[in-house]
């Protein structure tokens, strides 16, 4: 009699312990709390983006001095709008007489001493060094509203007798008068490149000159004009 209530006791604990594991089997299936966590994915950190740079150079702008390309700082927007080169890439742009006038004017230094004069309030015995000549091409849609601000290597500071804040007098050629514009360039030195910053309202052939009387770098003083330093515009507004 006590061998039967043995086995009874037995089977009713095995009985009792199959309902239980099948119960937690079922709460595993649906998701209960009983239910073990999964072990979480380690997460891979993200590289933040790198916002563009204000500035981003191009290449391709012929220095007369030593005939080697230097480079040009612009907007990172629009630095895959320009196209700079020598003299000849003008051709594509300009008619044979506008080219004839554009090459003549740069090789002769009484030409652009000339122009530089009738333009700019400037001494009698002034000296003119062309550092940088060549050609730079918008190739953008349209023209950006305000103009476009560079900054422009033209060399060595030390070598070309430049210090910061030294003026550069920049012809640039319109192609729509057929006539040169004397823009206002300002050195800013980095290390001793000397880059010059200067503002363009249409872009084709461009010299960058030093104008010198008795050895000093004469200020840039344009007729009944203010001198102003080169303000940097915003990209999008084109707003000061």
């Amino acid at each position: 009699m006590k061998m039967k209530k043995m086995v009874a006791l037995i089977t009713a604990g095995v009985l009792c312990l199959g309902m239980s594991m099948t119960a937690f089997a079922a709460d595993l299936e649906d998701g209960s709390p009983n239910k073990p966590p999964k072990p979480t994915e380690p997460t891979t950190p993200t590289t933040p983006t790198q916002p563009a740079k204000p500035n981003e150079g191009f290449n391709g702008f012929l220095s007369i001095n030593g005939g080697k390309d230097v480079d040009i700082k612009v907007p990172a927007y629009l630095a895959d709008d320009l196209v700079a080169g020598d003299l000849e890439t003008a051709k594509n742009e300009l008619t044979d007489k506008q080219y004839e006038n554009v090459v003549n004017t740069l090789t002769d230094p009484k030409a652009i001493e000339d122009i530089i004069k009738d333009a700019c309030n400037v001494p009698s015995d002034i000296d003119c060094e062309v550092l940088v000549v060549g050609n730079i091409q918008y190739t953008g849609d349209k023209f950006p509203a305000g103009g476009i601000d560079m900054s422009v290597n033209i060399g060595s500071a030390s070598a070309n007798g430049l210090k910061n804040g030294d003026s550069i007098y920049v012809l640039h050629y319109n192609k729509t008068t057929g006539k040169w514009e004397v823009l206002q360039g300002t050195v800013k030195l980095n290390g001793d490149s000397a880059y010059v910053d200067v503002h363009f309202d249409s872009l084709s052939p461009v010299a960058f000159i030093k104008v010198t009387s008795n050895g000093k770098v004469v200020p840039y003083d344009a007729k009944g004009n203010p001198v102003t330093p080169v303000k940097t515009k915003s990209p999008k507004t084109g707003e000061f």
